[in-house]
Order: C-alpha cells, then sequence, then structure tokens
C-alpha cells in the first residue's frame, strides 16, 4: 500500500502482441514493434494496493479515481500492460479509461479490456529521454486494476529509476460523484473525466499531487440510495476513507486497510478538501428507503465525527469544506454555520477548517453536465478557480 513508490524489478522476455483498446477500441498503430522487456520501475501516487498479489512479476492494484502511474524512459516506443484484477472486472459500458500523458501532453484516452492486455502508449518518439503518465479518469465502481508493467521494444528502458516524480505539495479530495467528475463529458464511464474535475484541476493549478477518495452516490451520514441491506452498497464515505482498494472491505481484505501512520512517510497533505452532502441531503423531508428518515442533526454529527477523524490522520492538514454545488433543498449555509462554524471553535479536536462556497452549476450558463444535473467541465473550471483562490489565501501558496 503505497502513496507514491518507486518499484524497481523489470525482467526481459518475450511477448506476443496484443490488439489494445483506445477509446475506439481501436490500435495506435500498425507498425509498432513488439516489446522485448517489461519494467515495473514507476512513481505511484495514489493508493495503491502492494500487498493482495505479491507474485513475481505482478504490479500494484489500484481503483481509486486519478490514481496515477508514472515514469522516465529514453527510446522512442513505450507499452502498457495492465490487468483487470479477477473478480472484479466492469460490465460491458462500464469500463475504466486511462488517460495517457507524454511529455506533459495528453495523448489519448485508453479503454481498458477485460484480461490482461499490453497496450501500445506511443512509438515513432523522438530517440531521447520522455515522461510518461498513465492517470485513471474513471472512479472506484467501474473495477479493480493492477499495473503489470511497462513494455518496451529494443533500445528503450526507464532511467532515473531512483527519483520519484512528485510535487512537494499534497492534497487529497473526499468526495462522491462531484467530486469524481461524473457525467461532466458525456454521461457514460467514457465521458468521466476525473483529471478534469475541479480536483485534479486545482491540484495541477498549484503545483500539488493529489488523491481522490471519492464514490459517485456516496455520503457522510446516508447515501443516495438509503439503506439497502446490502453492507458494501450502504458502505459510506468515512469507511472507504480506511481502503487501500474501495472495493475491498477490510473484514475480507484485512491486509489493505489503509495504514496512516506507515503511509505518512509518502503522503502527508497539506490540505484536505471534503465535498460531501448532496447525498445525504438530497432526500431531506422525504423518507429514504430502508424506512429511516433524513435526520439533520445526525448528518451534522456524522461530518463533524469525520472532520476530527481526518484532522487525527492527518495532523498537518488544513480542511476545506465546500459547498454542494448541485440543487439541494438544505441551504447551502448549512455546511457553513452549522459544521464549520462549530469546527472553528475546537481547533484541537477538528484542526483549521475552512468553509468555501461553490456557486451552483445551474447557475452557471453550460453549467450542467451531460445528464442535466452533474456540473460540466466549465463548472469544474469555474470551481477549481474558487478553490485555488481560497487555499492560496489560506496557505500562502
Amino acid at each position: 500500500m503505497k502513496n507514491y513508490f518507486l518499484l524497481s524489478i523489470s525482467c526481459i522476455v518475450s511477448i506476443a502482441f496484443f490488439s489494445c483498446g483506445s477509446d475506439d477500441g481501436g490500435t495506435t498503430s500498425t507498425t509498432l514493434e513488439s516489446p522485448t522487456s517489461i519494467s515495473l520501475d514507476a512513481t505511484f501516487v495514489g493508493r495503491f494496493d502492494f500487498t493482495t498479489d505479491t507474485e513475481p512479476g505482478h504490479g500494484p492494484l489500484f481503483d481509486w479515481s486519478g490514481s496515477s502511474i508514472r515514469t522516465r524512459f529514453f527510446g522512442t516506443a513505450i507499452y502498457a500492460k495492465i490487468r483487470t484484477y479477477p473478480g472484479y472486472e466492469p460490465t460491458e459500458g462500464e469500463e475504466n479509461y486511462l488517460d495517457l500523458i507524454i511529455d506533459n501532453e495528453v495523448i489519448k484516452k485508453i479503454k481498458i479490456a477485460s484480461g490482461e492486455v499490453m497496450y501500445p502508449l506511443a512509438d515513432g518518439l523522438t530517440k531521447k529521454e520522455h515522461t510518461v503518465e498513465l492517470v485513471k479518469r474513471t472512479e472506484a465502481w467501474c473495477g479493480v486494476l493492477q499495473f503489470m508493467g511497462w513494455g518496451f521494444p529494443d533500445g528503450s528502458y526507464v532511467v532515473d529509476t531512483e527519483t520519484p516524480i512528485v510535487f512537494d505539495r499534497q492534497i487529497e479530495f473526499i468526495g462522491d460523484s462531484i467530486t469524481c467528475g461524473w457525467a461532466n463529458e458525456t454521461e457514460t464511464t467514457a465521458g468521466e473525466n476525473n483529471r478534469l474535475s475541479f480536483g485534479s484541476l486545482t491540484a495541477r493549478a498549484l503545483s500539488a499531487d493529489s488523491h481522490t477518495v471519492a464514490w459517485s452516490g456516496k455520503g457522510v451520514y446516508m447515501n443516495s440510495g438509503g439503506v439497502t441491506g446490502d453492507p458494501e452498497e450502504d458502505a459510506l464515505i468515512p469507511e472507504l476513507f480506511t481502503r487501500t482498494i474501495a472495493n475491498f472491505p477490510i473484514t475480507d481484505f484485512p491486509d489493505t486497510e489503509y495504514n496512516f501512520a506507515t503511509e505518512s512517510a509518502t503522503w502527508n497533505p497539506d490540505v484536505v478538501v471534503i465535498l460531501l452532502g448532496q447525498n445525504d441531503l438530497e432526500l431531506y423531508s422525504a423518507t429514504v428507503p430502508g424506512g429511516r428518515n433524513n435526520d439533520p442533526a445526525a448528518f451534522k454529527t456524522a461530518y463533524l465525527n469525520f472532520i476530527a477523524d481526518v484532522h487525527s490522520k492527518y495532523t498537518k492538514a488544513e480542511i476545506f469544506c465546500l459547498s454542494t454545488p448541485m440543487w439541494c433543498e438544505w441551504p447551502d449555509s448549512f455546511i457553513e454555520t452549522d459544521i464549520v462554524a462549530v469546527a472553528n471553535a475546537d481547533e484541537i479536536k477538528y484542526g483549521k477548517v475552512h468553509y468555501v462556497k461553490l456557486v451552483k452549476c445551474e447557475d452557471v450558463v453550460g453549467g450542467t453536465g451531460a445528464d442535466g444535473a452533474h456540473p460540466s467541465l466549465k463548472a469544474h473550471r469555474i470551481f477549481a478557480d474558487t478553490l485555488i483562490a481560497a487555499v492560496k489565501n489560506a496557505m500562502g501558496w
């Protein structure tokens, strides 16, 4: 379980060429030379599980939005070998997608097919040193992925394996579908782009690495579907916050419990951003499936308890609580007056907590996304600008 980690394992193998799924299901080249070597050398930014599969030559598992795998290489071509973890493959139409970034330029998005596939990323590059990054666009419910290594043809290879590719600043984003970026491009997993969500935009603008702990429909006190009786369906964000792999319950995968003390050596965020409440509050004054009614007092208690828990895990971080930018019956002021104001009265328990009000996406021309409800790319940009200003002001960045 690592936040960023340099894994130095390489082997020379003979590999048959596999066709690759890009966003249109095609391959990037018909002339790309097949790889002759595999390397697991990489910087991993996000929550990655190195404990579940320790078979030699197998890399870490990951499923959270925005998980990033980076390396430097010399040469003209590169592949990536990705596996959908058995038992956690997506259903058709709900596949995972990754963004490919080479030398800081977004090249394409890659549709991840079921099974173990060697994806050609690029060829015909100038023969020199390059950086490559894969960023998970989609959220955890799309399934668990496993990084199985970079593939290189003769003459290409990883370089500078001792220096991690990271920023000095660190921000963690905790939330629901808004933070994930659902429907910001299209109302499919192909159009969920976490890299262009307000959180990722904020982190890049502030030269910070980011972790995203977010899942559509989840709340701090109640999920959008109410109480179903299924432990995983009913799992709330405070529970998911303790997991390295969102899809792995600690009861079934005890070794994947996120060890905040151990991981603090590489991940100790300066800022934690929480955007929760939309799913807790959307059923305000309505009866929730499962026989429970929304309870403002219970939501307030759960939210404050979660802030306290986050502060206990990340003691140096300043916490920014955001208003929900989607329509909601509860007033935005509730987060400010009933939660942040209370937290500010007890800094020892809650740490430094800030309130940031976001504009409602329906109040922005072109502010709603493909589903007519979630924020559009334009709205995410506006949210990011608001948050960037707030963080700069509070942190002196």
